[in-house]
């Protein structure tokens, strides 16, 4: 069972005008920024490009904003969820037919879904 939007992720090309729009119109604040690595850009997006992201929020919402010079054909919209057993969804959404993209990094190990349109939906762990 699905139990909440973890966060949603856009891409922006500007992160001045990211910045001015988030925090100065929406006022959310800046929590967090790193990189995207090629290895899992290519794995998640398949993008092989190494992405600056950027995290914008308060105690109900997150969006991440993946900087992009210029409209790309890969995409980086995609939609989180936690849940109580992705594993469960996972195996479901495989024998439906759907795309499932499951791999490890050091110390977590990731679940996306891919809808026949091409949208991307990570599976999280409750906590």
């Amino acid at each position: 069972m699905i139990t909440n939007l973890e966060h949603i992720a856009i891409q922006c090309s500007s992160k001045e005008k990211a910045k001015e729009f988030f925090e100065e119109v929406l006022e959310l604040k800046k929590i967090d920024s790193f990189k995207l690595y090629a290895d899992l850009s290519k794995t998640i997006f398949n993008s092989g490009k190494e992405i600056d992201v950027e995290k914008y929020g308060n105690e109900k919402i997150m969006i991440e904003v993946f900087y992009s010079e210029k409209k790309c054909i890969n995409k980086f919209e995609h939609y989180c969820f936690t849940c109580s057993n992705r594993e469960k969804i996972a195996l479901k959404a495989k024998e439906k037919g759907f795309k499932v993209k499951e791999f490890e990094t050091k110390n977590k190990k990731w679940i996306f879904l891919e809808d026949f349109d091409g949208n991307l939906f990570e599976l999280k762990d409750e906590i």
